[in-house]
């Protein structure tokens, strides 16, 4: 079976092991200290702009399918990219916000912080920004049905 669209298939060993973890999401779109504040910005305004009234559950969600097409190959391969895909064509774009030819104006304050700096790991899976971009430190573990629901409680 062959890799999809965005996968990449290693023997066992090369990805992991002495001196190598998995590929943190910040490298898998090959962000620098430079590109980096704007992509995350970009992922703050889909998340805010698209569901800032949903429960928090929504909101993880929005961020997963931005980070999802980001890393599928048949979107951009930047949040920013994704999130403001057509955004020139008017109601015709990935994220309504960004065609709707309204002006994108954050008035609610806790919403927009919880956007921007709101960070979850559960087992496998990062959340938002994860913590350290690309320094190793927000490296998986798996997480018990306590954990998992203390985390989501603290969301």
């Amino acid at each position: 079976m062959g890799a999809a669209a965005g996968e990449t298939i290693v023997s066992k060993g090369q990805v992991t092991g002495e001196g190598r973890h998995p590929m943190s999401p910040a490298e898998r779109l090959g962000l620098t200290v430079s590109t980096r504040a704007k992509q995350e910005k970009c992922l703050a305004e889909g998340i805010y702009f698209e569901s800032r009234g949903e429960p928090v559950r929504g909101q993880i969600a929005v961020a997963q399918v931005i980070l999802n097409r980001a890393f599928s190959g048949h979107y951009p391969s930047s949040i920013c990219g994704v999130v403001y895909q057509n955004s020139h064509r008017h109601l015709a774009c990935q994220f309504t916000f960004a065609c709707d030819r309204h002006p994108d104006v954050v008035r609610d304050q806790a919403a927009w912080r919880r956007a921007m700096t709101k960070h979850a790991k559960i087992g496998l899976h990062n959340f938002y920004r994860p913590r350290k971009w690309g320094d190793g430190s927000d490296t998986p573990s798996w997480g018990s049905a306590t954990y998992t629901a203390d985390a989501a409680a603290k969301m």
